[in-house]
């Protein structure tokens, strides 16, 4: 399915049912959902919350996952609920994973914890993602888990 498409479903959803949910922790969970029941992905890219959904997204369905600074911490994990189930699956290890050293933004020794056993890179950065770094990792994504399938 054409992703512009995907993008108008998920934006008539957002307006005709999850629009009228009332809290930000429930939409995001709602969409996150919807996401697992309905739509192929191939791979997914997230940044921090991000990260921590396409973490999960990657488990559910055995796709690979570019993953910057993802964030596994409670204070940001509590705008989403994954089902017990989704947290005990095994890690599908077709990931990128980078981390930023200087990254305050995150609980690092859970963070590390978490993705341990996976291949992780670092880099001298914050918590912001930055064009350069982003197109140094998605062309080191592409070639690795992409181009070979």
């Amino acid at each position: 399915m054409d992703p512009l498409i995907e993008l108008s479903t998920l934006s008539a959803i957002w307006l005709t049912k999850i629009g009228k949910i009332s809290t930000f922790s429930d939409q995001i969970t709602a969409i996150f959902d919807y996401i697992i029941r309905n739509i192929k992905i191939d791979a997914v890219i997230g940044h921090s919350l991000g990260g921590y959904l396409a973490y999960h997204l990657s488990n559910i369905k055995r796709i690979p996952a570019l993953l910057f600074m993802p964030s596994f911490d409670d204070n940001d994990i509590k705008y989403i609920t994954v089902k017990t189930s989704i947290k005990e699956l095994s890690i599908f290890k077709e990931k990128v994973i980078l981390i930023g050293k200087r990254d305050k933004s995150v609980n690092k020794n859970k963070q590390l914890s978490i993705l341990n056993n996976l291949n992780i890179s670092e880099e001298d950065i914050d918590h912001d993602l930055t064009d350069d770094i982003f197109k140094k990792y998605s062309k080191i994504f592409i070639r690795e888990f992409i181009i070979k399938k």
